[in-house]
């Protein structure tokens, strides 16, 4: 995956020091290649495009770790990779990171992922494996 952006909502949370990455109810979900990535998007309710069908569901990060990296001048968070089973939703073009809270529609975005390999499902398993140094890199 690479980062195809951050939206803005984040960055000033982020700045402001109103989101804890390490702490927060972090989640995925994935849309297809009609979605395009706008950093001016601020909540879950702004994204188009969200896939659906069998084995689709919204996933929760685990393992999410946040570090500091001086050999490259930069902070990097980083979280296990996800795996939908009995997948049949379509072609996963990105996977959208937010923050999730009760008024899921409200939850405020992180980032957006494209996915390097788009990889047709069809019944079998998906993975969305995150780049070997991080989901995020803030430089």
């Amino acid at each position: 995956m690479a980062t195809t952006g951050a939206y803005n909502r984040f960055k000033r949370n982020l700045a402001a020091g109103a989101v804890n990455l390490a702490s927060a109810d972090v989640r995925v979900l994935l849309v297809s290649s009609s979605y395009t990535f706008n950093a001016d998007h601020n909540f879950v309710s702004d994204i188009t495009n969200e896939l659906s069908g069998t084995g689709y569901a919204r996933k929760v990060l685990a393992s999410k770790v946040v570090a500091e990296d001086d050999a490259n001048d930069r902070a990097t968070f980083d979280a296990d990779d996800l795996v939908w089973t009995g997948a049949n939703f379509g072609t996963p073009d990105a996977a959208i990171v937010y923050v999730h809270n009760a008024a899921d529609a409200a939850a405020e975005l992180i980032c957006c992922l494209n996915l390097t390999t788009k990889v047709a499902t069809n019944g079998g398993d998906f993975t969305a494996t995150f780049d070997a140094v991080g989901l995020l890199r803030i430089v």
